[in-house]
């Protein structure tokens, strides 16, 4: 994203809403210095720059500060919406924790992703079992499997 402060974009624009995860960050988890000046010159110009990744809007909320950007999230692949005030879960997160009991006494060595992720809308796993076992699971509970790829 390039924003000049003067191109009068914004008359025709007046959100955008960007990925976190190997948009602002490379895959080694460091800031994308261009990026980060970019948002910094998007809210200057009066641009609504939303921060939108897997993970939980707690973990998005500092990179919101830091990188400047407004301060409407979304968290968890879509399932969290912050609005600067309220959080909104988008699923029944007793779902996904019934699935994921299921999960335990069928699929041995599954587990968290990380026992402190303080998700709200899904359960994060780490990589290793067969997705397609997952999602045989999954499918009882309405739940879809997704691999992102970013570890």
């Amino acid at each position: 994203m390039q924003v000049e402060e003067d191109s009068g974009f914004t008359d025709n624009i007046s959100l955008s809403a960007t990925d976190v995860d190997g948009t602002l960050s490379f895959k080694t988890k460091r800031l994308d210095v261009p990026a980060y000046e970019a948002i910094l010159k998007a809210e200057k110009a009066g641009l609504i720059v939303i921060l939108t990744s897997g993970i939980p809007v707690q973990g998005l909320r500092p990179m919101a500060q830091l990188l400047g950007a407004s301060h409407y999230l979304i968290g968890e692949n879509g399932g969290v919406i912050f609005d600067g005030k309220e959080i909104e879960t988008m699923s029944n997160p007793e779902t996904a924790k019934k699935c994921f009991e299921e999960l335990k006494q069928k699929i041995p060595g599954i587990d968290y992703y990380s026992k402190a992720d303080t998700r709200l809308s899904e359960i994060a796993l780490k990589l290793g079992p067969n997705p397609k076992e997952i999602q045989k699971i999954a499918d009882k509970y309405g739940l879809r499997v997704v691999s992102t790829g970013f570890t």
